[in-house]
């Protein structure tokens, strides 16, 4: 019987052992790492980080690409100004797309808001504003369109010259137009005409016609065409040359011409 008993007792002695030494053999393998194990997980590190950093690395370059993308597209890059009566900006990116539109005058707003030209091409914005533009009866036969263009990159403002100069010439082929001008225009003067919301070529004009004229203002001859302010220039000209009387008051002289022939869609 206490043979019996011994024997159960060392039994249970010998599990003990057995749950001892399980246990410490966990606890190396799993809580206090070999040397072995050590070393393996030091070498999985290094590699984790490194995929870390790789990672972390392109998203930051997508981030660095996507800012740099969406601001080159929105920075105006040139600038195409259309004038007739209707007086219309472009502000072009560096892909050549319609990213703003300004109308200088009345007659110009009548026609943004007809058509949709953001992010198209210049080509096309400038084709649809001349087809709405004599669609609601401004451009008739005898006026001149003038497009101004500027850009600090003087070989992208040739090629858009040239261009509209192409695409354009068609306008006097269909008489819509009597004729069609395009040509560059410096930054200083862009800056002046933007400063006074006006079109380069309208602001060109006034200041030529401010010199025979100093009665001609730019407010009172915003809403003229081209076609007038150039008329009046002339016209003053061959007045002090025959000594003929002219009309003083820039507001008074420029809207008495205005008012004579401009051309308005009913």
């Amino acid at each position: 019987m206490e043979d019996n008993m011994r024997k159960a007792f060392d039994a249970i002695r010998a599990e003990d052992a057995l749950k001892q030494t399980t246990l410490s053999h966990l606890k190396e393998k799993v809580f206090d790492p070999t040397p072995k194990s050590k070393k393996i997980f030091n070498t999985l590190k290094p590699r984790f980080y490194a995929r870390m950093i790789v990672a972390t690395s392109l998203v930051v370059l997508l981030l660095f690409v996507g800012s740099f993308s969406y601001n080159s597209y929105f920075t105006a890059y040139a600038y195409v100004d259309i004038d007739i009566n209707p007086s219309i900006g472009l502000s072009l990116n560096q892909f050549d797309r319609v990213i703003s539109v300004s109308a200088y005058n009345d007659e110009g707003q009548d026609i943004v808001s007809a058509v949709d030209l953001e992010h198209k091409t210049y080509e096309d914005a400038t084709k649809l504003l001349v087809d709405q533009i004599h669609t609601a009866g401004y451009a008739q036969g005898d006026d001149a369109l003038t497009v101004t263009v500027q850009s600090p990159d003087a070989t992208k403002q040739t090629h858009i010259i040239e261009a509209l100069q192409k695409d354009l010439s068609s306008c006097v082929e269909q008489h819509m137009v009597s004729n069609v001008s395009v040509f560059p225009v410096d930054s200083s003067t862009k800056m002046a005409s933007h400063n006074l919301n006006v079109s380069p070529a309208r602001y060109m004009a006034v200041q030529e016609a401010n010199v025979v004229d100093p009665t001609i203002n730019m407010e009172g001859c915003r809403n003229m065409s081209l076609t007038q302010i150039k008329q009046h220039h002339t016209n003053v000209i061959n007045a002090q040359n025959t000594d003929d009387t002219l009309p003083i008051g820039p507001t008074e002289s420029c809207q008495n011409m205005h008012n004579g022939s401009s051309h308005h869609h009913d």
